[in-house]
């Protein structure tokens, strides 16, 4: 089937499989480890080692980290990519107040952290 295809339907279903293996293969790692960083912050707070606030900058720190990881990864192409990841992670269940989008728009200061 693949030698019926055109140039650009073969580009089409390579960027599909890549998408599909980012999905699958990639993102359960980062969203393990977002989940693992979520729960520690709330022990942290639950048990007065930090407060909220600290605990969800620590969060969106964290998510920093990512997209600098991921902006290594693919360079001037990142955009795609990385509203792919935000979709892709905030597809889960998170407390209130630690999706990635709240972190985004609660912590606009630590958009000038050097990427």
């Amino acid at each position: 089937m693949l030698h019926t295809l055109g140039d650009l339907d073969l580009e089409e279903l390579a960027y599909r499989v890549f998408v599909e293996r980012l999905r699958r293969e990639v993102m359960p790692y980062h969203i393990s480890e977002r989940r693992l960083r979520v729960r520690d912050a709330i022990l942290h707070v639950t048990f007065g080692y930090q407060t909220l606030e600290d605990a969800r900058r620590s969060v969106r720190e964290h998510d920093l980290k990512r997209v600098r990881h991921f902006d290594r990864l693919f360079g001037v192409d990142r955009e795609w990519i990385y509203d792919l990841c935000c979709r892709i992670i905030d597809a889960y269940a998170w407390p209130s107040g630690f999706t990635e989008s709240d972190l985004w728009s609660e912590f606009p200061d630590l958009d000038d952290i050097e990427r």
